[in-house]
């Protein structure tokens, strides 16, 4: 039976390049057949007909609510480079203490966000105190899914300076990108960690820390860090210091995480 609304090859391309969230709306909205319409016209002796028939079946199964393809996610994972997060006010301070511990609020990335080659984007900035006499090292971390969650970055143990300071300024920056996706799903993960109050005369604090992919920032390479990708994760900064010597604090004033595309 032929139907009175064809799709036009402007209409499918446009369908294609929409979000995951505007094509859902597209057919929830659209007032004709446009399954039936789609494969109009190409027939059953092309390849293309059996093509659009897939797809047909895989975007009936997203609508009763089965997890989307990562095709049919705006047709890859080209898109906007947005923030998706800043934060307004000081994170809570690490103050006097030898625990891993959150420097700033988590931020939620949603079950299927992540997509292969989606890329995040993160830049952070504070200040840290600590003593003259033994004054210890200091670690950063970022973690997928809490304090206790996989860790994706790491700094090296770095040596706090024997000289005292006082809200010396540091930052960092880091970009971590998913390999692939699922249960089992795989990111590579990078950064840099600049710090005022290091001990110059350590060979290892001389250079900017690098924030190695699972941890491994002193290692000969970075390796790939396995984690889920299908329910919703917490991305999570967290300091830890070596000694609890008062003052030896840590506070995150700044955080911002961008989607690259």
């Amino acid at each position: 039976m032929r139907c009175d609304y064809p799709i036009t090859k402007p209409e499918r391309e446009a369908f294609y390049a929409m979000s995951k969230h505007d094509q859902r709306e597209a057919l929830a909205y659209r007032r004709h057949r446009l399954f039936s319409s789609w494969t109009q016209g190409v027939g059953e002796r092309s390849s293309i007909a059996r093509r659009n028939m897939t797809l047909i079946e895989r975007m009936g199964a997203w609508l009763r609510g089965d997890p989307p393809p990562f095709a049919l996610r705006g047709h890859g994972v080209q898109g906007w480079e947005e923030v998706l997060d800043s934060i307004v006010a000081d994170g809570t301070q690490i103050s006097n203490s030898t625990t891993e511990t959150i420097i700033c609020p988590d931020f939620n990335i949603p079950a299927f966000y992540m997509a292969p080659g989606r890329t995040i984007r993160q830049w952070g900035f504070g200040v840290m105190s600590n003593v003259v006499t033994t004054p210890g090292t200091y670690i950063a971390r970022v973690r997928w899914g809490g304090v206790a969650g996989v860790v994706l970055t790491q700094s090296g143990a770095q040596g706090l300076d024997t000289t005292a300071r006082t809200n010396a300024l540091w930052a960092f920056y880091m970009h971590f990108v998913c390999r692939t996706a699922g249960s089992t799903g795989t990111f590579m993960s990078g950064g840099v960690l600049e710090q005022i109050n290091l001990l110059s005369s350590t060979a290892a604090n001389l250079l900017s820390a690098m924030l190695g992919s699972a941890g491994t920032p002193l290692a000969s390479g970075n390796v790939a860090v396995t984690v889920d990708t299908t329910v919703a994760k917490l991305l999570s900064n967290t300091g830890q210091f070596s000694v609890a010597t008062s003052p030896t604090n840590l506070t995150c004033q700044q955080r911002i995480i961008e989607a690259m595309n």
